[in-house]
């Protein structure tokens, strides 16, 4: 079986995710219902991971969605519907998921009420190495720091939990023009499995791009403000 999603993944490396979606989702009409679920348990170790990208998460959405149609013991496939959910919401050109969070300072916010050309949403935890290394190649990058510098990029570090007297000291690490926050509530919304994990989003709050590498962030902001 993971032979064939990897092989199924060669075969559409070149299509977009809806095109992958279409594609998974005829082939998971055609498995019987009892195969399909072994599919779907070796399909989660290989394209639901932390890290997936939007053509895995599209394939692997698919076989679920046929699986949860098939029907079934409900308390099997509760983990299942979780996923799905999960994976219906906040993808690439959809507008992002609204929440509430408390700032820095202890103000209540709200990710709508906040207006610039882009928006850079990172859930993060000030201990996670990696979270570490994002924010400086983020301070390095010279698009991206120009971007904030004047005034078109705001990035919003997000802690996905209850704040701690270490998450506060190491917020001050941060640059000041980043808003802070945290929120015990945004797992529900987002998938944040894995830290850091980095939602750059439009004017309109569109999702542009999800875990991209920073240089892909700066090449998205820069090709939107080519000249036309």
């Amino acid at each position: 079986i993971a032979q064939a999603i990897e092989a199924f993944m060669t075969v559409h490396a070149d299509d977009t995710p809806s095109m992958c979606e279409e594609a998974a989702a005829r082939e998971a009409a055609a498995i019987d219902a009892d195969e399909l679920l072994r599919y779907v348990e070796v399909a989660e170790r290989i394209l639901y991971t932390p890290s997936c990208d939007s053509r895995q998460r599209a394939v692997y959405r698919a076989l679920i969605r046929q699986l949860l149609q098939n029907g079934g013991d409900e308390l099997a496939l509760l983990r299942y519907r979780y996923q799905y959910e999960m994976l219906t919401r906040n993808n690439e050109g959809e507008v992002a998921d609204d929440f509430a969070f408390t700032d820095i300072n202890g103000n209540d916010r709200q990710l709508s009420h906040i207006q610039a050309d882009y928006t850079l949403l990172i859930f993060n935890d000030p201990d996670c190495e990696e979270c570490a290394m994002l924010r400086r190649s983020i301070l390095s990058d010279q698009t991206l720091s120009a971007a904030i510098t004047d005034g078109r990029l705001q990035v919003i570090a997000i802690f996905p939990d209850l704040p701690t007297p270490e998450w506060a000291e190491q917020m001050h690490h941060y640059p000041t023009s980043w808003i802070k926050g945290y929120s015990e509530d945004v797992s529900d919304l987002y998938d944040v499995r894995q830290l850091p994990a980095t939602y750059l989003l439009d004017a309109r709050h569109t999702i542009l791009s999800r875990n991209a590498a920073v240089t892909e962030m700066a090449a998205l902001i820069t090709a939107n403000h080519l000249p036309q």
